[in-house]
């Protein structure tokens, strides 16, 4: 049995995504007899009760607004966070964290800085998969195939060459927010 602190939530457009995977992890993690602590990037360590108002939310249709993210992001110390009472008592921190903050490497560079262990890729790959360019160049220079590509602003014959329909995606954003599917070139 390992004591795991489940580091989750966020201040970005996909903390309800991130909330809802943790869910599934938390009930995972305690079915095969581990000791799991919530913590909420935004709120905290959660007691059972307030874990469980939290993680049983659903995925909203549209991700937090701006005003809402705005007000998550004020109340997250995440300096803190590394060097609670929670993270320190666990045998190493599982993360479930979506975006830019869960998965382009800052949190894991705190993590490296506080010495805990934790799931996933370390802070540079972390940073390097959550840039969408930077990604796919990597993967063209490994000789790995992977679709073609164009970054914005786009050359002016960008369309014709790649086809439509075409989809466009924040190039450091996570999930699928952001995802529009372009039909037609206007």
């Amino acid at each position: 049995m390992n004591r795991i602190a489940l580091l989750t939530g966020g201040s970005t457009p996909e903390r309800d995504v991130a909330l809802a995977g943790a869910a599934q992890v938390v009930q995972a993690l305690r079915t095969l007899g581990h000791e799991v602590t919530v913590v909420d990037t935004v709120s905290g360590p959660l007691t059972l009760a307030a874990e469980e108002a939290l993680l049983s939310q659903a995925v909203r249709r549209e991700p937090p607004t701006v005003e809402e993210l705005t007000a998550l992001a004020r109340q997250e110390n995440l300096p803190a966070l590394v060097s609670s009472g929670e993270l320190r008592a666990a045998d190493f921190v599982f993360l479930v964290l979506h975006g830019l903050q869960g998965e382009g490497g800052s949190v894991q560079a705190l993590l490296d800085l506080g010495r805990l262990r934790y799931t996933g890729s370390g802070a540079l790959g972390s940073g390097m998969a959550m840039d969408k360019e930077v990604t796919k160049r990597q993967l063209q220079a490994a000789g790995i195939p992977t679709a073609d590509f164009a970054m914005w602003p786009l050359p002016p014959a960008a369309v014709a060459d790649l086809g439509l329909p075409l989809i466009v995606k924040p190039s450091n954003g996570g999930s699928t927010v952001g995802l529009t599917l372009v039909k037609r070139p206007e």
